[in-house]
């Protein structure tokens, strides 16, 4: 920036690594900038401006936007007292990172023949700033440059019999933050609703430190849906802005399927009608395949004495029928004293 003539005089301020001086003389006074005149305005009294140059220091992050585990560049040049590029400065780079408690130096390089300098193959785990400051004369230092982390979520939705829907998701994030064992809520909205309906409450698992997986097992409903998961995520804020950072911290969308309910809600009307019929003490639960608790007088306490072991051992058997898996000697141990002696244990 080349600014025009004027006599000495005033009040100076530091432009970007410039000084401007305002002087009160008289004279004419043209502005240009890059070298080329500006316009032609001129003027015969009033101010005259003129600038001195003096040495900075630039820095810019790019990206300055990334996602966890990749890699940002903070580069700039070191201006020197004659206007040009510093040759063999000195710089030290200082990272100040979420929740910003204080810049500490990372790095030091040397400037090139035309005063630039690079930080490379910056690897940033949470949301942080950079300032570049010159060794020798620390008050050479440069304006923050912030570098945003985004935490990706990756979600995988699995579906299970009668069109119940699995959903696990899993994040990777700054191993600063602990995310293990916090409540998770569930939240499904329908295509088209306003309000959102609590599916499922879980808890966090981190696998290992910096990777956190979630998951609930719930029926959806019909058709387009979306899901969020709420919890609270340490540093969440410090986190970027497409993954964590919201008050949910997983947010996807789907598509429900889900079958009929086994038994029907009609078949467990015929049920009760019939228990409702039938002399002495009566009563019946039954969970149908959508988790729905239905029945007659459910609460009622009857003395099955052992006739409820076989009730559980036909269950048994049946489940593991339904995976084509044998009996183990572990579940004969158990089974036939529970059988043959009606051992209570």
């Amino acid at each position: 920036m080349a600014i025009g003539l004027g006599s000495a005089g005033g009040r100076a301020w530091k432009l970007g690594g410039l000084v401007a001086t305002v002087g009160l003389a008289t004279g004419v006074a043209g502005v240009s900038w890059g070298g080329r005149n500006a316009g032609a305005a001129t003027r015969t009294a009033g101010p005259a401006i003129r600038a001195t140059v003096v040495p900075g220091v630039t820095a810019t992050a790019s990206p300055a936007e990334i996602g966890f585990g990749s890699t940002t560049t903070v580069s700039g040049v070191v201006t020197g007292p004659t206007g040009v590029g510093e040759a063999g400065a000195l710089v030290g780079l200082e990272r100040d990172a979420y929740p910003y408690a204080g810049y500490e130096t990372v790095e030091h390089a040397t400037t090139g023949g035309d005063g630039s300098y690079a930080f490379g193959g910056l690897i940033p785990d949470r949301d942080t700033r950079y300032e570049v400051v010159d060794v020798v004369d620390p008050s050479l230092i440069s304006q923050p440059v912030g570098v945003v982390v985004d935490t990706p979520v990756l979600a995988r939705v699995t579906t299970l019999a009668h069109g119940e829907l699995r959903i696990t998701a899993t994040a990777e994030h700054s191993r600063a933050f602990d995310w293990n064992d916090r409540r998770a809520r569930w939240y499904v909205t329908r295509a088209g609703a306003r309000r959102s309906r609590l599916v499922a409450s879980t808890v966090t698992r981190e696998v290992v430190r910096g990777t956190t997986r979630v998951s609930a097992s719930f029926y959806p409903p019909s058709g387009p849906f979306t899901y969020r998961v709420c919890f609270g995520a340490a540093g969440a804020a410090g986190l970027g802005v497409t993954g964590p950072g919201g008050p949910c911290e997983v947010r996807g969308a789907s598509v429900g399927h889900p079958s009929a309910a086994v038994p029907s809600a009609s078949e467990i009307s015929s049920a009760e009608a019939f228990v409702d019929g039938r002399v002495g003490r009566t009563g019946f639960a039954v969970v149908d395949t959508h988790g729905t608790l239905s029945g007659v007088r459910m609460h009622e306490q009857f003395h099955s004495a052992s006739l409820i072991k076989a009730m559980l051992l036909v269950a048994f058997l049946r489940r593991l029928g339904d995976a084509h898996a044998g009996l183990t000697d572990a579940d004969r141990d158990v089974l036939e004293p529970m059988i043959h002696i009606s051992d209570n244990d």
